[in-house]
């Protein structure tokens, strides 16, 4: 008789476990703006909030907030979340404000109910929280002096910063009398504090007869909302090395002549 209750207890306790966690697959937030995390509950036995707790829990099993019997009760919060979050109890969504990189990952919204034996979970709802840092615009400097003739290499590099997560792909685009596309190879830093991203990348172009006009943009393939950025496009004009002597051979042998015929008249009068 007592295994048979304990083994209904168990199949009791896995139906409950199998309605009451539901999945939502992701919630996207943009750095430093406000998340809304979804509980989800709907309450279908009218439950007053005298009888429930609720909270969210975030990806190291912080506490974010928790509603304990319809009060508001931070000795379980973490501190990173104290005065950070608004519980709308309309929606059932908490606004997580001014979301930081380290917010991201799975979150868990709990919904417990206060009974005869105690509390009870009876809804939870598990979603990934994704935070969004775009990058800014791309932006080309040359990293020479030199001048842009025919036969030298100019070099150049291309900047994005304050992004998040890492960008898929950089590359350039060189128009002259055709367009050509290079490959940029990605160098990624990250700001130890609030963890976003600055990426660069370098070009080196010889500049030869066919390109004396050149076009040159930066390309920056990203996850955020705005997947292409695009740089401004630097425009340069190469030239021709001059000669040393730039006289024509005509001038030079009419400039001889003249000189010769001064002399043979020097030469007369004496």
């Amino acid at each position: 008789m007592y295994t048979m209750n304990w083994k209904i207890l168990v199949l009791s306790m896995m139906a409950t476990l199998l309605v009451a966690n539901a999945t939502k697959s992701e919630v996207e937030a943009f750095y430093n703006e406000t998340a809304n995390l979804p509980c989800d509950f709907k309450n279908p036995q009218n439950f007053s909030q005298e009888e429930l707790v609720i909270f969210w829990q975030g990806a190291r099993d912080d506490v974010l907030y928790e509603l304990y019997r319809g009060r508001e009760k931070q000795i379980h919060v973490h501190a990173n979340y104290i005065n950070r979050t608004k519980f709308n109890q309309t929606t059932w969504i908490l606004h997580l404000l001014n979301v930081q990189i380290t917010d991201q990952g799975k979150c868990t919204c709990f919904v417990q109910h206060l009974g005869p034996k105690g509390l009870v979970i009876i809804h939870q709802l598990s979603f990934q929280l994704s935070v969004l840092a775009p990058f800014s615009q791309p932006e080309i400097t040359r990293l020479d002096n030199k001048t842009a003739e025919i036969g030298e290499i100019l070099n150049f590099s291309c900047s994005s910063k304050q992004g998040y997560p890492k960008p898929e792909k950089i590359y350039w685009i060189v128009e002259t009398t055709n367009s050509t596309q290079y490959p940029g190879e990605i160098h990624l830093s990250q700001d130890d504090t609030n963890q976003l991203y600055y990426v660069t990348t370098a070009l080196s172009l010889p500049i030869t007869e066919s390109t004396i006009w050149i076009n040159i943009t930066c390309f920056l393939k990203t996850q955020g909302p705005v997947e292409l950025l695009t740089s401004e496009t630097l425009q340069i004009k190469a030239t021709r090395v001059k000669t040393e002597d730039t006289d024509h051979p005509k001038e030079r042998d009419e400039a001889l002549e003249s000189l010769s015929y001064q002399m043979c008249e020097k030469r007369g009068d004496r």
